[in-house]
């Protein structure tokens, strides 16, 4: 339909598809059909491509939705606002599972950085550290955080970090972090 330019009709066909499936089946359709969609339409219909996203990660269970606030971000990022696509990534850590927050995080704090610059991202590092992550997670990102800082030329916050830190490393196991 779409190479006969039924670009209209091949949307609904995409909608019914949505629908119709249930996950895991259905992830592919929303990936496919924000994909489209988006590629078709951009800036023109915004509203319409921000509700499928919604929607889309409204339904999709905690494993599958990364890749689908990551779409949604990289949306908010070319045709929308700033400030709506750091508030995306920000729903995208607390919706990803476990094991997956960390490296949501750490997009997160990148793409912050250089949507806003390095200073906002401070907050970010707080909040990552208090969002309750896995110990060695925690452990992860306050050493990223107290890098940043040591390169801000803040020395006694980067102190006060890795002093911090230190609740979360074993000394038999993280040497590297002792010395």
């Amino acid at each position: 339909m779409q190479e006969n330019k039924y670009f209209e009709d091949a949307f609904k066909v995409y909608e019914r598809g949505v629908k119709i499936f249930k996950y895991p089946h259905v992830k592919d359709i929303w990936i496919t059909y924000l994909s489209k969609f988006v590629k078709r339409y951009g800036k023109s219909k915004l509203e319409r491509a921000r509700e499928l996203f919604v929607h889309a990660v409204e339904t999709a269970p905690a494993d599958v939705v990364k890749q689908l606030y990551l779409q949604y971000a990289k949306l908010e990022e070319d045709y929308g606002l700033a400030k709506r696509a750091v508030k995306v990534y920000d729903e995208a850590t607390k919706a990803v599972p476990n094991e997956e927050k960390l490296s949501m995080y750490e997009i997160y704090i990148a793409r912050a950085a250089e949507i806003f610059g390095v200073p906002k991202t401070r907050e970010i590092y707080e909040q990552a550290i208090e969002s309750g992550l896995p110990d060695k997670d925690v452990k992860t990102m306050c050493l990223k955080y107290a890098e940043l800082e040591k390169s801000l030329g803040e020395i006694d916050r980067a102190r006060g970090i890795y002093v911090f830190a230190s609740q979360f490393a074993d000394p038999r196991t993280d040497g590297d972090f002792c010395e």
